[in-house]
């Protein structure tokens, strides 16, 4: 997953393994800028990543059993909440943002069962 912020461009890449993580890259510098990590998951794989539309946030998907929401402010490296996504109709293998309106800091994740929305107060950011 790619994301331009500002004149920077980052990359999320997911590990695969017994504890799998995250890291963010600062593609143009050629850094590592963050490593994220949950310790309390089963799962052993991320199955989807999406960075917000302002690019402070990313969204990542654990695969099974756990197939948890995970919702972070990567920057500072800590993880602003968490949702199981499994349902009556099984789980989630995708999420992604879509920016509703550019000039309100909303957020929704789209996932093929419907979206969850959120809003954001500048506090927040």
């Amino acid at each position: 997953m790619l994301h331009n912020l500002s004149n920077r461009t980052f990359a999320a890449v997911a590990q695969l393994g017994d504890k799998p993580s995250i890291n963010i890259f600062d593609v143009k510098q050629n850094k590592r800028k963050k490593t994220l990590f949950y310790g309390d998951m089963t799962a052993t794989e991320y199955v989807s990543l999406s960075f917000s539309a302002d690019g402070h946030h990313l969204a990542s998907l654990t695969g099974s059993p756990d197939y948890a929401l995970l919702y972070w402010k990567w920057d500072k490296g800590r993880m602003v909440c968490q949702a199981k996504t499994t349902g009556g109709t099984g789980p989630v293998y995708e999420v992604y943002f879509l920016l509703l309106f550019p000039h309100v800091v909303t957020q929704a994740w789209r996932i093929p069962w419907g979206f969850i929305k959120s809003r954001f107060y500048p506090d927040q950011r």
